[in-house]
């Protein structure tokens, strides 16, 4: 992942994590406020507030609220979906590495394989040079008596 990328993905993690504490707070307090310049612009203007104006006006607020929440909601699913591609690179790298080390293993066993086949081979040669160094060595046996 490219230097640029993690930076800009670094800061969505910072603004994520700054209005992960404020939102709630940023809600009610737009609600309150707009419900307190509701009743203060009436007494202003000497105007009742009827049932008509508080829907217009609790419509105006539940929008402003419902799109600061619509684009937290996207900044948040474009950080999760960068966040899943950096994680998958990263699977990726893994898994690359694993792979070569499994083509090593391989390469270490059969390398194994082969001298173990050498070694198997030879076992016959040497185990009758052996015997036939420890039956000259050893005056007790007389060739005769051998059963072989």
């Amino acid at each position: 992942m490219g230097e640029k990328k993690r930076v800009t993905l670094e800061n969505m993690l910072k603004g994520l994590v700054v209005f992960q504490k404020i939102w709630l707070t940023f809600i009610i307090s737009l609600i309150v406020i707009s419900l307190f310049v509701l009743f203060l612009l009436s007494f202003i203007f000497q105007k009742d507030i009827t049932l008509t104006i508080m829907n217009g006006w609790v419509s105006l607020i539940l929008g402003l609220v419902a799109t600061t929440l619509s684009i937290i909601s996207t900044i948040v699913s474009f950080y999760n979906l960068e966040r899943t591609n950096e994680i998958n690179e990263e699977n990726i790298k893994t898994m690359l590495s694993l792979f070569n080390t499994n083509k090593e293993t391989v390469a270490s066993l059969e390398i194994l394989k082969k001298d173990l086949e050498k070694f198997a081979d030879d076992i016959p040669k040497r185990t009758a040079k052996e015997i036939e160094g420890s039956l000259q060595n050893n005056p007790r046996f007389d060739e005769d008596e051998l059963p072989f």
